[in-house]
């Protein structure tokens, strides 16, 4: 018997939307955070109201590494309001997207159709299953209380020693995966139709290490086999802080 979860990882589509711009002292300049990779999908709004294209223009930022992705939006007459509140919708690159960090995919619901959405089963319903476990924080799940690790809450932790971080973090996905086998098993007992492509048999590899490129970006990485015999593996990005470098 195989059973069907809505599918909760997507494609990132690396759109911003709603960020809050800052005038500057010329009166005409605002300025995106990160780089914009398609001119011509740029909205910009006043006071939630929508600016025509034909009032503003999109210019590099020579002033900024990567000049050839940044861009500055320049409104055509000088704005005479102070307290002006404008924001920008906008795409930026899969590798300065905050929404899922480079890897090209978030954890979102998406529609096949209005009012259809995606669903999945088998292993790919048991890595959607490992993917919840290590990511939802214990007790958020008001149906199933026991799912999670706990990961997120040692994020912004007072832990200063990043061994002892990285240890802490493995224990809880361990723990999580734990839990998460031995409720699997439970379920398929009393129902033993339960196709083995959806249980989780062993967890092979449990690791957290820094990147060596971003000291503020922790790397989990999770290999484990479903009671059928598949082989799967699972990555996720922790950041420390909300910094970015731009």
């Amino acid at each position: 018997m195989a059973t069907r979860d809505i599918r909760i990882q997507n494609t990132c589509d690396h759109r911003l939307l709603g960020e809050i711009l800052v005038l500057g002292p010329d009166g005409i300049t605002l300025s995106p955070e990160l780089p914009i990779s398609i001119k011509a999908s740029v909205s910009l709004y006043r006071f939630g109201e929508e600016v025509s294209p034909t009032r503003y223009t999109l210019r590099q930022d020579k002033q900024l590494l990567f000049e050839n992705k940044y861009h500055k939006i320049l409104l055509n007459e000088p704005e005479l309001y102070d307290g002006a509140l404008y924001t920008v919708d906008y795409y930026t690159y899969i590798n300065f997207c905050p929404k899922c960090l480079g890897v090209g995919f978030v954890d979102d619901l998406a529609e096949d159709a209005p009012g259809v959405v995606r669903t999945l089963s088998g292993t790919a319903l048991l890595s959607q299953s490992v993917e919840k476990a290590i990511i939802t924080t214990v007790g958020t799940n008001k149906y199933y209380s026991w799912v999670g690790s706990g990961i997120s809450t040692l994020l912004g932790s007072k832990i200063t020693d990043v061994s002892v971080l990285l240890r802490e973090i493995e224990f809880r996905a361990q723990n999580a995966l734990g839990n998460l086998k031995r409720v699997q098993i439970k379920h398929q007992e009393a129902n033993p139709e339960v196709s083995g492509d959806e249980v989780l048999d062993a967890i092979e590899v449990v690791r957290a290490t820094q990147d060596g490129k971003d000291p503020s970006v922790i790397n989990l990485y999770v290999q484990y086999t479903s009671q059928s015999g598949a082989s799967l593996d699972y990555e996720q990005i922790l950041e420390l802080t909300q910094y970015r470098a731009r």
